[in-house]
Parts: C-alpha cells; structure tokens; sequence
C-alpha cells in the first residue's frame, strides 16, 4: 500500500503578522509579560509605559525590583526615581525579589527601602551597600525572607533578635558581621545553603543539622578558627588563609568536598573529609600527606570515587609517593586528576630525592583495582611526574584512558 508524502508545513505567518504591525509581545497575558520584565532593571521596565495604552500601568505590578545606580546619570536622580517608583507602584503587589546597589547610601534610604520591602513581604534580597543592613528592624522579614544575600557592607551586633524561620539560603561577601555568626545560623531554622566569602566575623561556627551546602573562602573571625558541624551536610568547599584553623565534625552525609590551604596544618583536617566521594585538593601540602602517610595517619577514604590534586607540584620523589600513599588509601577510587602547578617545573631523579623505596612501603597492586581514568594537567615533563605516570599505567589493570596536557611554559 502506497503512503502518501509528508505534506510540506504551511509558511508561518510571522512575517506577515509583523509586516501588518501586529503587536504579538502585547498580546501575551500579564503573569507572562511580568515575568519576561523582571530580568531587565526597573527603570527600563518603567520605560515600557510609553509602547501603548497597556503598558500603561503594567509595571506597577511587577513583583521583581532591580536597582542599580550605575543605570543612571547621577545619584540624586536614582533616589528621585526609587521615591516615586516606592510611591506609585501598585501597593497591593507583594514583592518577590529586590536586587539593589547602591554603595553609598544613606540610613535613612536604606532604612526606608527595607521596611517598604518588608511590608510587601519580600522572598529575596540581594542589597550591596557599605551601610549597616537594617535587617532585624523589620519583624515583618522573619516570615517572608527565603533568600538574603548581602554585600560590602556590615551586621550589627543584635543579629539573634530575629527568626527567620522560611530563610534557606545566605550569601555574605566582602561583609563585616559584629558578632558571632552562630548567632544569625541559630535564628535559621530552615537554612540549607550558607555561602561565605572575603568576610570577617567575631567567631564562625557552623552546626546545623539541616544545612546541605556550605562554602567558605577567604574569611577571618577574631578566634582565628572555624568549627563545621553538620551532619545533613552533602558538599563543602573550603578556602582560607593559613592562619585560620577549620576543624571538620560529624560530616556524615558529605558527598563531594573542595579544600584549599596553602601550608602543613591543613592536612590535619582530611580526617573530616573522609567519607567523601569527590574531593578536590587545591594548593596541596604534599610534603604533609607523605609524613602523615609515614606515621599512619592518613586516612582511608573508602567511598571516593574522584580525586582532583590541583596547583601541587610533582617534581620530587616525595611528592611522587605522596600521590601513591593518597590512592592507596582510595580503594575505590576510579578518576584520578592532577594538575601540577605552574610554579613548580623543575626536573628531579627519584634515584636522588630524599625519601622511601619505590613503591612506597605498604604498596599493594590491589588499590589500583578501581582506577580507570587517569589525567595530567599542566604537565611538567619532570622526571618525578615521568616515573609516577608509568608506575601507574603499569599496576592499573583496568585503566581506560590516560590523558597528558602539557604544561605552555615548558620548553619543547
């Protein structure tokens, strides 16, 4: 039986339409039109009123606000036009996100915008400021809140006189908070994320027992230590100065981590991130991980699947060993990454570095039995980095794939 062939589509009419001055973007309903205006600043969205008789009034509902003061001439003219923005909008319209930057303004504006926001009963904040943030003046915040982010400016010390009880993710960068930050976590019964970044704190212990997501880089409290303790935590990535001393705890549902420290004390708190599956080491002491290795207290991380060593240098038998003490104690592991640091291109004989036997003592081929993708980044050509790679290829039974990207810098 013969089939007839697939009709051509019909030509749209799309051309036509816009040839006739068909107006299709007026013609979608309000819920759809607000929400293509909440990704564009407010003062175009404003702008919009002059299209046509519709447009008239539609900005008076939108419930996203986008406030920056770069979008206009002078300072004095993005105040006029937040004053008559808060005055005309449409009061009845609760406001589901406020996106503003405004450096330099006064308490009295920020004062003002807060407790507008709070009356319309703000889901999201994203304030960047170097005032004081009002935020527990508000009462009002404490129900509505689900999404604070906060920058360049600073808490006060009476952070724990409000709950907020909905709030689940927190942003804090380039921020002085005058107080605990225990003090906020506490008073976020919801909280799950908790991003931190370039900021100072009285003191910084984290224990929550429903936080999924934790990230911290480059902050300072006065104790110079920070506590994690969070049992529901799934991934962490931590950054930090030397000075600062990070103890892990209780990290029993932790899946992926990233951890970054720059001298020996960081490997002191591998133990925490022993349960991990992905794991990033960035800036790694390689000399720590052989002299832990050494006295048996490395340890073994029995659920990791992806090791990831970046900025560390192999060009040393030590830091050779250092490698094959790290996949010893990683029975499982199946992808193994490094990426040697670009700093580090000098050319060094096993035979002649100080150091164990090759293998390392305790060597068994067995913990190979897992590894199939291997790759090396930036690779250096040193004889270490040489020896390490053929040590692997020849003990790695099911390896797959063995990936080499050399290192620019290193001559031909």
């Amino acid at each position: 039986m013969e089939t007839n062939p697939t009709k051509k589509p019909k030509i749209s009419n799309l051309q036509t339409s816009f040839s006739k001055g068909i107006d299709r973007i007026g013609e979608l309903p309000d819920v759809l039109l607000h929400q293509i205006l909440s990704f564009l600043p407010t003062k175009q969205v404003v702008q919009t009123s002059i299209l046509s008789k519709r447009w008239i009034h539609l900005w008076k509902f939108i419930n996203t606000l986008n406030l920056d003061v770069n979008d206009f001439s002078t300072t004095k003219s993005f105040k006029v036009f937040i004053h008559n923005l808060l005055n005309l909008r449409n009061i009845e319209s609760n406001i589901l996100a406020l996106r503003m930057s405004w450096p330099w303004i006064s308490s009295r504006d920020i004062d003002a915008i807060m407790c507008y926001a709070s009356y319309h009963k703000v889901e999201s904040m994203a304030i960047d400021c170097w005032r004081p943030f009002p935020l527990f003046n508000n009462p009002s915040l404490g129900c509505s809140l689900r999404i604070l982010k906060l920058k360049r400016g600073w808490l006060g010390g009476k952070i724990d006189l409000l709950t907020f009880q909905n709030l689940h993710t927190i942003h804090i960068y380039d921020t002085w908070v005058q107080a605990p930050l225990e003090s906020l976590i506490d008073n976020c019964p919801s909280l799950e994320e908790l991003f931190l970044k370039s900021s100072s704190f009285v003191s910084l212990r984290t224990h929550s027992n429903k936080m999924s997501k934790l990230s911290i880089h480059d902050c300072s409290s006065h104790d110079e230590k920070i506590e994690i303790s969070c049992p529901s935590l799934i991934s962490l990535s931590y950054g930090n100065t030397p000075s600062m001393k990070c103890s892990l705890e209780n990290l029993w549902s932790l899946d992926n981590a990233y951890f970054s420290w720059f001298d020996h004390k960081g490997v002191k708190f591998l133990n925490g991130l022993c349960r991990v599956k992905v794991l990033v080491l960035d800036c790694l002491h390689l000399e720590s991980i052989y002299k832990e290795a050494l006295n048996g207290s490395l340890p073994v991380f029995h659920n990791l699947k992806s090791l990831t060593t970046k900025s560390c240098p192999v060009s040393t038998k030590i830091h050779a060993q250092a490698i094959t003490y790290l996949l010893l104690n990683s029975p499982a592991l199946e992808t193994l990454i490094i990426e040697h640091s670009t700093y580090y291109l000098g050319k060094c004989n096993l035979s002649n570095t100080k150091g164990g036997g090759w293998p390392p003592k305790g060597f068994d081929v067995e913990c190979f039995s897992c590894l199939k993708v291997v790759e090396f980044r930036k690779f250096g050509s040193s004889t270490a980095e040489i020896e390490l790679l053929k040590f692997i290829s020849q003990n790695a039974r099911d390896l797959e794939r063995i990936t080499i990207a050399p290192n620019k810098k290193v001559n031909k």
